[in-house]
């Protein structure tokens, strides 16, 4: 946040699950005058869009949240509508210069910033899926509120026989216990199977219509699917994949996606579709953003790395 006051500009670092006292941060800067800055206002002296700032802003002191060190880690604005910043709030408050204190309305709590993850039921989840993608979702739980989806529809891409589809459910299974084995809680995050939840089709529906065939032909990852499941030409289903998607992230209204390194694109079309469906009747859904994580790498057997 970039407040404007009496004494120039500052900026305030504080969790996203918590609300500034403006008249505290008064007190504590000794300023007479207090107000949250304009969008306009923070474009011109960040260079960026609100909701995407980053915490280093040259020229401003920085007034943190005490409560910010309660966090392992702290995620920021990076500048990038794609890419969050992921930093211990001892070296954030090292690389700010930040003050620490006590600047929350006691009490009042925001909801928190909301997270769509999960996996498609294709057998039993290893030892790289944990490196790669699981232990970070445990800690994930304490930080946001987690939807979990077993995306057994999308199983049905790339594998329609009988034999599998008969398998489903048992898998389904499987990939439930295989998340409370690890540590997700259901008291703190829903778990949830995508077939199960027929909104997710109804919405993929609608939102085939604002994406032209050229688009859905140009997700990078299509052809490496098609190549890893031996498909010369994509089916209709396959071809809606990042469709469908997008109406499981859209659906549960998610601010975050966590991704590798390499997969934010995954992200990209369900931000285009967001904001032409925003645009065509007012703000319904928020624009998701990739959340870039730390994800593992374990050799295996056969000195291939594997996530």
């Amino acid at each position: 946040m970039i407040i404007d006051t009496d004494k120039g500009f500052f900026t305030l670092l504080r969790r996203d699950d918590h609300q500034v006292d403006l008249e505290k941060v008064k007190n504590i800067l000794g300023v007479s005058r207090i107000n949250l800055c304009k969008s306009s206002q923070v474009l011109e002296i960040t260079q960026c869009e609100v909701g995407y700032v980053s915490p280093f802003n040259p020229g401003l002191s920085t007034l943190a949240d005490e409560t910010l060190n309660e966090c392992d880690y702290v995620y920021c604005g990076t500048g990038s509508p794609e890419y969050d910043l992921k930093i211990t709030p001892a070296n954030l408050f090292q690389f700010t210069k930040a003050k620490t204190a006590d600047i929350i309305k006691s009490g009042v709590f925001r909801q928190k910033p909301r997270i769509l993850t999960g996996d498609r039921p294709t057998g039993p989840l290893h030892l790289g899926h944990y490196v790669g993608t699981l232990a970070n979702r445990v800690r994930l739980q304490d930080q946001y509120e987690c939807f979990f989806i077993m995306a057994d529809l999308h199983t049905l891409t790339t594998n329609f026989t009988k034999e599998k589809i008969s398998t489903l459910n048992d898998r389904v299974r499987g990939l439930v216990l295989d998340y409370l084995s690890v540590g997700i809680d259901p008291q703190k995050s829903i778990i949830y199977q995508q077939s199960r939840v027929p909104e997710v089709t109804y919405l993929s529906i609608l939102f085939e219509m604002l994406v032209t065939t050229p688009r859905a032909e140009r997700v990078p990852t299509l052809k490496d699917v098609m190549r890893a499941s031996h498909i010369e030409q994509p089916s209709v289903g396959l071809l809606a994949y990042p469709i469908i998607q997008a109406a499981d992230i859209l659906m549960v209204k998610a601010n975050l996606v966590p991704v590798g390194k390499d997969q934010s694109s995954h992200v990209e079309i369900s931000r285009e579709i967001a904001r032409d469906f925003n645009k065509l009747y007012g703000d319904v859904f928020p624009i998701p953003k990739a959340l870039i994580g730390e994800v593992g790498i374990l050799p295996g057997t056969d000195g291939q790395a594997k996530m």
